[in-house]
């Protein structure tokens, strides 16, 4: 890493932008800063609440760096909070590059990896978005390479005691899937491999003595902060509950068959390829470390795809092994198919900056600085030209490394212009314009209709009523009640009903919401 260390740097750079002028996202985001915010206040280590609802969905270990860095910075600041998933991504590239190339790799032979990784669209999701797969995904490939260095005989004594706590600090980090991951893979290599009876050497009492030590201490933990009820919630409902009948995201076990193809765009085709090129060459065979990344991700996509529970980014820790794995192919066999593969994408990156023009004003708002969209689109158009060019001549790699550095680059540029969307990416200014209402008015009380607006006490400072019906609203507006209300877009589009209702009430907007109040007039 030393000799190439800016092969990791420079690409994180590029993204830096976006976590600096980024809004923290509803969905997720939001809700963790508002966990931590209660865990701070009420002194809870092991058991979480959200508005006082049990939160027994993730661990602890994510929640402990950015309550650390919320009392190092006084804030909660997305740059900072950034740190938990760009720093795992460079890990993980490490690691990969490492154990793939060796630690000595020029850096023409790392870089088309590392970058195609980065730009797939999950895990450039993984870690731009703010969330625990990223860390997880690290430490489930440091697992697995831990238990490569024991197989091979190429680890040292360490390694043992290594495996199982990779193991458990990715369950401490997400959940169940960084121990049924390791654990699958491993037993399914070994299987394959014919030597399924040795698996007492990975997956022995050693291993499981530390996992439970850990595990154990951890329980006992949740216990004495939570009662039995938050440790059910943990074990139970959160494990078996999502694995066998999900209350959450469940969908058909073919749901993964047909996202991976734009989950792993652009390079979802080119890895097929090379997944195909490599079972009609028998290039398995002869090379162990191949088998293992193609069990690997066989294994997982096989298993995930039984799991109830799914989303797309569930899958995140395949991506370095199959990215990984094409190169690896791309390294004894060079199919026309490859180049096809990775000129289709460079073709389609081409076309950004012409189809720009005709389809701007499909954007929810067209910034000042809309002269940045079209040069990073330009740009883009320049780094895909020469991509394909490199893909003509059969430049597979180079192909590569062109489109996905033209997409860094496009990203770094475009990323500038993120202000002018985060009315719609998050609620900060939305909450802030709604406190000013409420100061100038002498209101105290905050209200939301049919959105995830309880996590906004983050911003206002206090607890807002959520409402979910539309009788309900009607109530609170004939009770005379003072309060600011916040009405999303979509709402006021599906109910004919409910603009007329406020319109009398309505003081201001900010992206696809609307502010009303009521009873203060």
């Amino acid at each position: 890493m030393r000799k190439n260390w800016y092969l990791y740097i420079l690409p994180m750079l590029m993204l830096l932008p976006v976590f600096v002028f980024r809004d923290f996202t509803t969905d997720n985001e939001l809700r963790y800063i508002s966990i931590i915010e209660e865990a701070l206040r009420d002194g809870s280590l092991f058991a979480f609440h959200n508005h006082g609802v049990a939160y027994a969905d993730k661990p602890p270990l994510y929640f402990w760096f950015a309550m650390l860095f919320r009392l190092i910075a006084g804030d909660n600041h997305i740059w900072l909070l950034g740190l938990l998933t760009v720093v795992p991504a460079i890990v993980i590239m490490h690691v990969m590059n490492k154990w793939c190339f060796g630690a000595e790799a020029v850096a023409t032979r790392v870089a088309p990896p590392m970058l195609a990784l980065l730009t797939c669209v999950m895990f450039l999701g993984g870690t731009v978005v703010l969330r625990m797969d990223m860390m997880m995904t690290m430490f489930i490939v440091l697992a697995l390479y831990s238990f490569w260095k024991l197989y091979t005989g190429t680890g040292r004594a360490h390694e043992r005691f290594l495996l199982p706590l990779w193991i458990f600090l990715a369950v401490f980090s997400k959940g169940a899937v960084g121990i049924l991951m390791p654990v699958v893979v491993i037993a399914s290599f070994l299987a394959t491999e014919g030597k399924i009876k040795s698996i007492g050497r990975y997956l022995g009492w050693r291993t499981w003595g530390v996992i439970a030590l850990f595990a154990v201490a951890w329980f006992a933990a949740v216990y004495a902060e939570g009662g039995v009820e938050y440790l059910d919630n943990l074990l139970v409902k959160q494990t078996v509950g999502r694995g066998v009948n999900s209350f959450h995201h469940k969908e058909p076990v073919w749901y993964y068959l047909k996202t991976i193809w734009y989950s792993a765009a652009p390079w979802s085709l080119f890895v097929a390829v090379m997944f195909v090129a490599a079972f009609r060459k028998r290039l398995l065979g002869a090379e162990p470390l191949m088998r293992f990344f193609a069990v690997t991700v066989l294994a997982t996509f096989v298993v995930m795809s039984l799991v109830s529970s799914k989303i797309d980014i569930y899958l995140l820790p395949i991506y370095p092994f199959f990215v990984y794995f094409a190169f690896m192919v791309l390294d004894k066999v060079a199919p026309k198919a490859a180049v096809v593969a990775v000129a289709i994408p460079a073709a389609v990156m081409a076309c950004v900056f012409p189809a720009l023009f005709f389809c701007i004003d499909m954007l929810p708002v067209v910034p000042e600085e809309s002269w940045l969209l079209y040069m990073g689109a330009g740009v883009l158009m320049l780094f895909a030209v020469a991509g394909l060019a490199a893909a003509v001549k059969g430049y597979v790699r180079a192909s590569v490394a062109s489109v996905a550095a033209g997409m860094l680059v496009c990203i770094f540029i475009v990323s500038f212009t993120v202000p002018n969307f985060n009315p719609y990416i998050g609620v900060r200014s939305l909450a802030a314009k709604g406190v000013k209402v409420a100061e100038d008015n002498n209101v105290s009380g905050y209200a939301y209709y049919k959105f995830r607006g309880d996590n906004m006490d983050v911003f206002v400072g206090r607890q807002l009523t959520g409402i979910e019906e539309f009788d309900e609203l009607v109530r609170l507006k004939e009770s005379g009640e003072p309060v600011v209300l916040f009405v999303r877009g979509r709402e006021l589009r599906r109910e004919e009903a409910l603009g007329p209702l406020l319109e009398e009430a309505f003081v201001g907007s900010e992206g696809d919401y609307k502010i009303y109040l009521l009873g203060a007039r």
